[in-house]
């Protein structure tokens, strides 16, 4: 046989296999949705990457890629309303058949609710309300101005970057950061993750931070105006900040509350832990 006809052959037969191999579709759907410069979003997706961005346009831009055909793409719109579903046809298939990644550009000031089960979630420049609600994804909140609500029910990491406004972050197994926050009003509680706060403390805030089984670090400015309440029952709590104890007594490491203020005590930090260690740093301008 000559090499010539055994290539001939081998391709033929690999060919053959080719054909019989099931193959997993993957096809980019694009749409252009008109609204006002104040639209509500909410977008339900059961697997896959999410991005959304806002932009100075009144128009919604769509960019969805299916994975498969086991999953269709819903819209919903009006001038005031748009609504994203992905509706998964058999839901015994595998995940990667039930996958859509979405890239949505939005008007900045909208208003968005993403619901999703699987795949990771980023979200940034947007002034309005953001109410985010996972299973098992990462989530990234950046330069959102208005009211923040994330939940997540998995292990993967829950960040919400230079952000203003109310925000409520909440996790059952995941990790919680809270970075160059200018708020005057945060609320963050995990079960069994890790809290991290690095941002200012606003006059005549109010800022809790929660966890049962984890650490919290608090990294603050030694010019910040706090009152502080710390709580652990199993824990120790450590700082290397002037804070004056209400008792007038030296504050020592390791004890297990801490009562007191830096400055004058113009904003109110509640942190509260079940076992974890609770840390209250210096943090360089």
């Amino acid at each position: 046989m000559t090499k010539q006809w055994y290539i001939t052959i081998t391709t033929v037969i690999l060919g053959g296999l080719l054909s019989v191999v099931p193959s997993t579709a993957v096809e980019r759907e694009e749409k252009t949705i008109n609204v006002g410069d104040t639209p509500t979003i909410t977008l339900i997706n059961y697997s896959g990457l999410i991005s959304v961005q806002g932009w100075q346009k009144n128009f919604v831009k769509l960019i969805g890629v299916r994975h498969s055909d086991n999953v269709e793409i819903d819209i919903e719109a009006s001038p005031n309303r748009v609504r994203i579903t992905s509706y998964v046809l058999d839901k015994l298939d595998s995940i990667n058949k039930m996958r859509v990644d979405y890239r949505l550009f939005v008007p900045k000031k909208s208003h968005l609710e993403v619901r999703s089960n699987i795949g990771d979630v980023a979200i940034r420049n947007i002034s309005g309300q953001v109410s985010v609600d996972v299973v098992e994804a990462a989530v990234r909140v950046a330069e959102v101005e208005g009211y923040i609500h994330a939940y997540s029910l998995g292990s993967k990491v829950v960040q919400v970057l230079r952000s203003k406004g109310t925000i409520q972050a909440t996790t059952v197994s995941a990790d919680i950061l809270l970075e160059q926050i200018e708020s005057d009003n945060v609320k963050a509680n995990s079960t069994l993750g890790n809290i991290t706060y690095k941002g200012n403390f606003m006059g005549g805030g109010s800022y809790s931070l929660i966890s049962t089984d984890g650490q919290i670090s608090v990294h603050c400015l030694e010019e910040a105006s706090v009152e502080w309440d710390a709580r652990t029952v199993k824990g120790s709590i450590r700082t290397d900040l002037p804070i004056k104890s209400k008792k007038h007594r030296p504050l020592r490491h390791g004890r297990q509350s801490l009562l007191g203020t830096l400055n004058d005590g113009a904003a109110t930090v509640y942190l509260s832990t079940f076992s974890g260690p609770i840390q209250i740093n210096r943090r360089v301008p």
